[in-house]
């Protein structure tokens, strides 16, 4: 199951003609984006309208190899990389998964 991430940006604000208010999200985050466009820490807005804001933040669930076209890079396990998968515990990418384990068949990420 996928660990949900909340941030709070506080309580809902109203602003009266003439005020502006100042979101800001919290600190520590790589990436911010506001429904403004900004990437900035903080917007200060000074009209009617819904706003929101999000971050993005490092984890150990992602890599940038999504599609194994780099091959083996771009992500990590704790499976040994083999071409021999008939031992417990390895993984290969390949063309042809029978070439790597007599029980397979089709092409794709091999884990045995």
């Amino acid at each position: 199951m996928a660990q949900v991430c909340s941030v709070d940006l506080g309580s809902d604000e109203t602003i009266c003609q003439g005020e502006t208010h100042t979101f800001t999200a919290p600190a520590g985050f790589p990436d911010y984006l506001w429904s403004t466009g900004s990437n900035a820490t903080s917007i200060t807005v000074g009209t009617a309208g819904v706003y929101w804001g999000e971050v993005s933040y490092p984890s150990g669930q992602l890599f940038t190899n999504g599609d194994f076209s780099a091959g083996n890079s771009g992500f990590s396990t704790q499976f040994n990389y083999s071409s021999t998968l008939v031992t417990e515990g390895n993984y290969f990418i390949g063309t042809n998964a029978a070439a790597y384990h007599p029980q397979f068949q089709g092409p794709g990420l091999e884990i045995s």
